[in-house]
């Protein structure tokens, strides 16, 4: 499959505008495809895949449960993607719900509530443990009193791809 698109992928990347990394594995027929693979890229969204993986670390540790729910406040809505922000404060849910609001939803509320539980310094513990060596999360989304000057949340292709 991925040797089909290999050269539409190739050329793809080199005629647009910008710079692109992509790293894929089909773990059904080994093949892959990497093109700037090892570079840094602001992270956006991606990094709620290692966000949620550290979350579920955390519940296989015993530190939480994913049916143990979580109240969320008026001080915890962020702008962005997600559907919590237009919702009544003092709502409560599911750690398990809002995984799935993180990830299908990309709700940007959410990934900060779960960052907050399982924590930033545990998350990167985590990610470290698991073969990260440049993607980092270094600042909660969409608060920008969070971020340092040139400290972004980062991520490399072929760390999100072979990580997990």
């Amino acid at each position: 499959m991925i040797n089909q698109i290999e050269q539409s992928l190739s050329e793809l990347f080199s005629s647009g505008k910008g710079m692109y990394g992509c790293s894929l594995y089909d773990l059904e027929t080994k093949e892959s495809f990497a093109f700037q693979e090892n570079e840094s890229f602001y992270a956006a969204s991606i990094i709620k895949v290692p966000i949620m993986a550290a979350v579920f670390a955390h519940a296989y540790e015993g530190k939480c449960r994913l049916k143990d729910k979580i109240q969320i406040h008026e001080e915890d809505f962020v702008p962005g993607d997600g559907i919590l922000k237009h919702l009544s404060a003092g709502m409560e849910w599911t750690i398990y719900n809002l995984l799935v609001l993180m990830i299908i939803e990309s709700d940007n509320t959410a990934t900060n509530v779960l960052i907050d539980l399982v924590g930033i310094e545990n998350i990167a513990s985590h990610m470290t443990r698991w073969g990260f060596r440049t993607s980092q999360l270094n600042h909660k989304l969409q608060i920008s009193p969070d971020r340092k000057s040139g400290e972004f949340n980062v991520i490399t292709p072929n760390e999100i791809n072979l990580s997990f």
